[in-house]
């Protein structure tokens, strides 16, 4: 009897796509509807100093608290922490002027929510430490003007995990397609923007192409593939641990969070497509509605220091795009070292956009015809 299809919408994913991404998308279609202004010039220009507790909307469990516990007694001030589970809620609330006043923010939806008016700027010279911002950060399209208004949190670009001796693997994204001994076994991720990108990838189309015919054809794709999944999944370490899974689609960090609880760790390895990779990253942004803004971006300077940026990683298991950020990760996985994204991978990787008018009514049209 096969097994069953699985399709499991349930992972906290740091860059996370739901199936809500309708409404962020629509929300981000229509500039300048909140009633905040971010600050742009002059002596409206925001510097990290205390003036008062914050709260902070981010994930669960996304952050060291003996970090949040070290700042808490320098500065004399309280870390409230707010939770969401993905980016339509952050988008959603942040829209609704809640004043939040450090959010977790998504590089894909940035432009967006910075077009919104609902982030705050800030000049990178008045921050200690932004130099340790490896350049590919540094100088995001996502962020890069004169002032700024996100720092990188995490980020783990996907690619395919695989149990050696079950599959075979050429170093593309074809290898899902090309495996069908391991029929029944092969997973891709459950986020419209991973899974249809990476098809698009495969054709050497744009992951954020608008283009109704490279997106009808990378849907295509996917059907072709569908009778050979075991199902569509973000939960990683539960499908590699049951067996479930000898390749899928996967993120670099749910690997390794899997490989540190697998008893049969040695039978994975990891691999980076030769076409391309889609890069998306968590950042940090100040609230336009923020109470105490000093404060929270007092706090994105402090996750910058070098000590707290190795420290954090090390709690989070995700690269953050610094220079001990990156050292703490290459620490971290050095018993998995394929894990570790090279330099050549990251330097060609296309940045995720947020999908808004025409191109997220196509993609939605198009994602429903591979998982309904």
């Amino acid at each position: 009897m096969a097994e069953p299809f699985r399709t499991d919408i349930s992972r906290r994913s740091f860059l996370k796509y739901s199936a809500g991404t309708t409404a962020a998308g629509a929300f981000l279609g229509i500039a300048g509807c909140s009633s905040g202004t971010p600050s742009s010039s002059g002596s409206n220009v925001l510097k990290p100093r205390p003036d008062g507790d914050i709260t902070w909307f981010s994930y669960q469990g996304y952050v060291s608290p003996k970090i949040i516990a070290a700042f808490e007694k320098t500065y004399k001030v309280k870390v409230n922490q707010a939770f969401y589970t993905n980016v339509e809620g952050m988008v959603q609330k942040v829209a609704s002027g809640i004043s939040y006043d450090l959010i977790t923010t998504n590089s894909a939806y940035d432009k967006q929510l910075i077009a919104n008016g609902l982030l705050r700027s800030f000049d990178p010279a008045s921050i200690k430490n932004f130099d340790q911002i490896i350049p590919y950060f540094a100088k995001a399209p996502y962020d890069d003007g004169r002032l700024r208004y996100t720092t990188p949190y995490g980020y783990g670009p996907a690619g395919i995990a695989y149990q050696k001796g079950k599959a075979t693997v050429t170093g593309s994204w074809s290898d899902l397609w090309n495996n069908p001994g391991a029929k029944g076994k092969i997973y891709v991720l459950d986020q419209q923007d991973e899974t249809l990108g990476m098809s698009l990838i495969l054709d050497h189309a744009s992951p954020n192409s608008g283009q109704a015919a490279q997106v009808t054809a990378a849907v295509n794709n996917l059907l072709k593939l569908k009778p050979s999944l075991g199902g569509i999944s973000s939960d990683i370490p539960t499908i590699m641990d049951t067996g479930e899974a000898w390749m899928t689609h996967a993120w670099a960090g749910s690997v390794y969070q899997a490989l540190l609880k697998l008893n049969g760790k040695n039978d994975w390895d990891f691999e980076w497509p030769k076409e391309g990779l889609s890069m998306g990253c968590d950042t940090l942004s100040v609230g336009t509605h923020a109470k105490s803004p000093g404060t929270a971006l007092l706090l994105m300077q402090y996750l910058l220091e070098p000590e707290n940026s190795h420290t954090n990683t090390l709690y989070t298991g995700y690269s953050n795009g610094t220079q001990q950020g990156e050292a703490a990760y290459r620490e971290l996985t050095k018993a998995y070292p394929f894990l570790i994204l090279p330099d050549s991978n990251l330097n060609t990787a296309q940045w995720r956009q947020a999908p808004t008018g025409t191109r997220l009514t196509l993609w939605n049209q198009q994602w429903s015809r591979f998982i309904g």
